[in-house]
């Protein structure tokens, strides 16, 4: 799918990240501004330091079939994080900056709280 053809009506899911997607979800963090990098983990850090948390869910974005982001939120206290924090929270949040200013990003969050 081309991305320029990808619009706000696109269905956003979540899907796991695989051997098979992992490299293009990392490739993602490339795509945002030297700015935002700044201020957002690079999806490979992140991944990672999910697989040490067992309070850690995370997962790639996608608007219909395009990969468009990457989500990840915490439950729970988890001391080996250093993570003192009841409930569940954003821990990152990212959507490619092709995909940007679509609404990717807004419905993810909505069905975030949804479910």
């Amino acid at each position: 799918m081309n991305e320029a053809v990808l619009t706000s009506v696109a269905e956003v899911t979540f899907r796991r990240i695989s051997a098979l997607t992992v490299c293009d979800v990392c490739e993602l963090s490339e795509t945002l501004s030297n700015e935002q990098r700044n201020m957002v983990a690079d999806n490979g850090t992140s991944i990672a330091e999910a697989h040490f948390s067992e309070n850690a869910w995370f997962r790639a974005i996608y608007a219909d079939e395009m990969l468009v982001g990457f989500i990840m939120l915490h439950e729970g206290s988890d001391w080996d994080d250093g993570i003192d924090c009841p409930g569940v929270y954003l821990w990152r949040f990212m959507i490619a900056r092709p995909f940007q200013g679509r609404g990717f990003g807004k419905q993810a969050i909505a069905l975030v709280v949804r479910d």
